[in-house]
């Protein structure tokens, strides 16, 4: 019944009330003198006529208050309606009044709850199980359940322990062995709209995954309550906003993922760090901004992705501390500056992986990167660093596996890179190398990738090179490389990419590359529109000046007037 015709029948209900109290005691109120005047119907009229006007007012008022933040239900009182109440009030104490607010989905949720499910919960039910179950209906509703790509039996009559995918792919929901929900998997599933508030009152759950959906919207600040909760994964989404205070309670948190999205602003900062069991921390491509050096001092973290976001500042010596178990941090792409300290590298023992490309980091490589013995890959892409490379780091030996130092101003010659025995990929491209390549680079031979172009390293290319059969990648371009190319060179069947154009190479290249052997080979450019080499199999082939034809095209080169 709407509102309108609830207020009109109360209103004749009170006035009919009203009027058939006053006929019964007029008799005797005729009787009664007061201060001289006797109570006739003259009298008693309007007293009876006020105190009509004064319960219709208050009819009103009482039929209109609970509708003022919303269309609120109203039942004529069926068994239907009993269930629905019953079952809402449950509910309101946990959840609010949005239950009973129509156009909602927690009001969508409770209808459902009430008149459809086929399970039928009866209204005596432990509360928990009433919750749990609403959650998850108020989930599916809010995230527009009825696009999901796998519907798990989500509104089935089922338990909500079976709203899953069978443990195909361990997809839907999961419960513990007393069958209260403890893992919600919804990964890449197609979920559109907001995560409820009330999704917080799954407190046993140690599992929450929602990845890869277009949910959108603030992160509920009720999973601050979820204290059992271990993992939770809300990457690839499109939520905004700030932290949630609330996160620090989340004590037996481990894993945390909130990658590819749009959280802003760093007050947040600080819950991570007094989290006493987070492992993995994952913020990468948001819009973080603050200082690198607030992130340090977390004891337990094992993996920091702050990468693509708006960090600014220095990478100071003092909050990243002696015996931290940071293995793998990502500081690619963001605003940091100066110098990388020395005490930095030297505290962090068990340093996996260091990416702090693409930022502004000045300086010279510190002689502590040679203290990171497990360290397997440091990447410093596109930063202002400069100087020689440090002795110190071709003493990491057989532990680093990728050496990234393009485009920097690094210079001096490169040293004995060959201590590097497992290296697999070098590149070292657009800096100020001076001198031949290291004799021992060629005794690298799990390298995959060899990148030194754009540099300023002379003499030539020995035989040696024939002896990285793994290599697939070789650029040597725009150096001064001089002589002629080994027919060694043709031992290295995996190559897909050469460039070994604008240098002064000379000779055929026929039997380096042409012979057959070297079926991977997708690209090859060389100096062959320089009558000084031959190359009959050449992609490309380039003058010294830098102009490249494409042998691919079936045209005739044509080198460009001056």
């Amino acid at each position: 019944m709407d509102a309108a015709n609830y207020l009109s029948r109360s209103t004749q209900d009170i006035r009919t009330s009203v009027e058939t109290f006053t006929d019964e005691v007029e008799g005797e109120l005729e009787k009664i003198s007061v201060f001289g005047v006797h109570l006739t119907r003259r009298v008693t009229v309007p007293i009876c006529a006020c105190c009509v006007l004064i319960a219709i007012i208050v009819g009103v008022t009482v039929g209109t208050s609970s509708s003022s933040n919303g269309e609120v239900a109203h039942y004529g009182g069926g068994k239907g309606d009993d269930r629905f109440y019953a079952l809402g009030n449950t509910i309101e104490s946990s959840v609010g009044e949005k239950v009973f607010q129509k156009g909602t989905t927690e009001y969508q949720a409770l209808q459902w709850l009430a008149n459809e499910d086929p399970l039928q919960l009866p209204v005596n039910s432990k509360m928990e199980e009433i919750v749990e179950r609403f959650v998850l209906v108020n989930l599916y509703y809010a995230t527009n359940g009825p696009e999901w790509k796998k519907q798990f039996d989500f509104l089935t009559g089922k338990s909500v322990c079976e709203w899953n995918d069978n443990n195909l792919q361990d997809l839907g929901i999961y419960c513990d062995d007393k069958g209260k929900v403890n893992n919600v998997e919804l990964s890449n599933n197609n979920l559109v709209g907001t995560l409820p508030e009330d999704v917080g009152l799954l407190t046993l759950v140690d599992e929450f995954r929602v990845a890869e959906n277009a949910l959108e919207g603030t992160v509920p600040s009720s999973l601050g309550i979820m204290q059992e909760l271990i993992g939770l994964d809300l990457s690839k989404n499109k939520f905004h906003g700030v932290f949630s205070q609330s996160f620090g309670q989340l004590v037996n948190l481990e894993n945390a993922r909130f990658s590819f999205n749009n959280i802003q602003g760093f007050d947040g900062i600080g819950i991570w760090k007094q989290l006493p069991n987070l492992k993995e921390l994952h913020l990468n491509h948001n819009n973080i901004t603050g200082f690198v050096g607030d992130w340090g001092n977390c004891e337990s973290l094992v993996v920091l992705d702050l990468s693509h976001n708006q960090i600014t500042g220095t990478i100071p010596d003092t909050n990243f501390g002696p015996g931290k178990a940071l293995k793998y941090v990502y500081f690619t792409d963001n605003l940091i500056s100066g110098p990388i300290g020395s005490t930095f590298l030297k505290n962090l023992v068990s340093l996996v992986k260091l990416d702090a490309a693409y930022n502004q980091i000045t300086g010279t490589l510190p002689n502590e990167v040679g203290t990171l013995s497990t360290l397997e890959t440091l990447r410093l892409t596109q930063n202002r660093m400069m100087g020689p490379l440090p002795p110190q780091l071709y003493s990491l030996g057989p532990s680093l596996k990728i050496l990234d130092l393009d485009n920097n101003g690094f210079s001096g010659q490169i040293g004995d890179i060959g201590k590097l025995s497992n290296l697999e990929t070098l590149r070292m491209k657009e800096n100020d190398f001076t001198g031949a390549i290291p004799n021992s680079v060629y005794g690298l031979t799990n390298l995959k990738v060899l990148d030194l172009n754009t540099n300023r390293l002379t003499e030539d290319i020995p035989t040696a090179m024939g002896k990285l059969v793994n290599l697939e990648e070789l650029f040597l371009n725009d150096n001064r490389l001089a002589g002629q190319i080994s027919p060694e060179l043709s031992n290295l069947q995996k190559l897909r990419l050469v460039n070994l154009s604008n240098n002064v190479l000379v000779g055929d290249m026929d039997a380096a590359f042409c012979t057959g052997s070297q079926s991977q080979l997708k690209e090859l450019k060389v100096d062959c529109l320089n009558s000084q080499v031959t190359c009959t199999c050449a992609t490309h082939c380039c003058d010294e000046k830098g102009y490249c034809c494409d042998m691919m095209g079936g045209t005739a080169c044509e080198v460009p007037n001056e």
